[in-house]
């Protein structure tokens, strides 16, 4: 599942029955009272250096090398003609959204909502009464694999004749 989608269903879940937008450009033509966007803001990627050995499901000795920790932002808009109607999906929203979720590749993505912003229809370029936008982080690493064979030198066999191992 991606972040975007992540957000979607937490939205949904916490009571937005109108359309989620993907822009600001698409949020500033928005037409309505009731609806949501998630906006990605941005990624902060930055080294690492931490490294497993595990043995997969078929045996084989794997290192998984962490090559990055990132923190992706984002934020959600929630919009409503009340306040209380923005309020009421902010609280589910929140109630919605999990502490975090494993991707695709199995790897566990930290999901913290991490400030509010309301606004009014005179402090936004959203055309709506009333705006509530959630900054959500996700914290997560970008991983590469390798077998542990591709990590270690040629193994070197030594055979000896028969001869020499008498004598």
């Amino acid at each position: 599942m991606t972040k975007k989608r992540f957000l979607e269903e937490a939205l949904q879940n916490g009571g937005l029955k109108g359309r989620i937008y993907g822009s600001l450009h698409e949020l500033k033509r928005a037409q309505g009272t009731h609806y949501g966007g998630i906006l990605r803001v941005s990624d902060k990627p930055t080294r690492s250096v931490r490294k497993k050995k595990y043995t997969d499901q078929t045996g084989t000795a794997k290192l998984r090398r962490r090559l990055y920790d990132v923190i992706t932002t984002y934020n959600v808009v929630i919009a409503d003609s009340t306040e209380e109607g923005a309020e009421n999906v902010l609280e589910g929203f929140l109630a919605s959204l999990a502490k975090g979720y494993y991707d695709d590749k199995e790897n566990w993505l930290k999901v913290t909502p991490v400030a509010t912003d309301w606004v009014d229809e005179d402090d936004s370029a959203i055309k709506t009464k009333v705006a509530v936008q959630v900054e959500v982080t996700f914290e997560y690493g970008i991983y590469r694999e390798d077998g542990m064979d591709q990590m270690l030198p040629d193994t070197v066999q030594v055979e000896f004749d028969e001869e020499d191992e008498d004598g």
